[in-house]
């Protein structure tokens, strides 16, 4: 009976096959706000939108983490503007294949409503982040980072 048993198992596995592992990373990474690009760089203009760009963390190889998704939300609540990121792949680099060493990463966008003239305090998950002049013009986009 006992080797009866055995045969079952080894023939229900399949050696060699791929056993990905799932990751997950939820607010954490880089969001850079956009706004209308001038010559003089990012307009935050009153009644108008803003654009969240996400990337997440670190780097992803091509060959070796695989389907990739992300998504990103932003609401003003409380008069700050709160974001949120959540991103996921399967990491086959465990499973014994070969990664290639590029630098990849998972990117989202997503938009606020027009944006009434206000300073905006920011929260990307519970990190504050600085605040958001509107209207104002910066050189660069304002990004912020967590690991």
């Amino acid at each position: 009976m006992r080797l009866a048993l055995s045969l079952v198992l080894v023939a229900g596995c399949s050696f060699g096959e791929d056993h990905p592992v799932m990751k997950t990373v939820q607010s954490a990474g880089r969001v850079c706000l956009l706004g209308t690009t001038t010559a003089q760089g990012q307009l935050y203009a009153a009644n108008a939108s803003v654009t969240v760009r996400y990337e997440t963390p670190g780097c992803l190889s091509q060959s070796c983490d695989r389907d990739r998704m992300a998504s990103c939300e932003v609401n003003v609540i409380d008069g700050a503007l709160n974001i949120s990121s959540f991103a996921s792949w399967n990491d086959y680099s465990l499973a014994g294949g070969a990664c290639t060493d590029d630098c990849g990463r998972i990117a989202a966008q997503c938009e606020t409503g027009p944006l009434a003239e206000y300073a905006y305090p920011i929260l990307f998950g519970s990190t504050p982040g600085g605040s958001l002049a509107v209207p104002s013009t910066l050189a660069e986009p304002l990004c912020i980072e967590v690991q």
